[in-house]
């Protein structure tokens, strides 16, 4: 707070809970530890998405403290239950398609469809 003649100030309250750009980190040090936020554009990501990245942060910071001698493009920041998901169950594009045409007259249907 500070004084001026014949002026009365106070605080208006806590501020604004925005952020400057679409998602951001801001660490500083505390005495022998790091403490940071993570803050992000609401209108951009939810709470899961950025859970999500804040434990691929924390998964990277642990390796590197573990091994610093590490190249980063090593460390493996997927749980092993998403590496699977993304890996596998994304890539099952398997589907039944009439083996009695020709690419071709398949093609001119879904042409005819769009």
């Amino acid at each position: 707070s500070f004084d001026l003649p014949g002026l009365s100030v106070e605080a208006a309250g806590e501020g604004f809970d925005q952020v400057k750009f679409d998602l951001e980190l801001n660490l500083c040090e505390h005495g022998e530890e790091i403490a940071g936020t993570l803050g992000y554009a609401s209108a951009l990501f939810d709470e899961a998405t950025i859970a999500r990245q804040r434990g691929y942060l924390l998964t990277l910071l642990r390796a590197m403290v573990a091994d610093a001698g590490q190249p980063i493009g090593r460390i493996d920041i997927l749980p092993a239950d998403e590496r699977r998901y993304l890996l596998e169950e994304l890539n099952r594009t398997q589907a039944p398609y009439p083996s009695d045409q020709c690419i071709h007259e398949l093609f001119e249907q879904q042409v005819q469809k769009a």
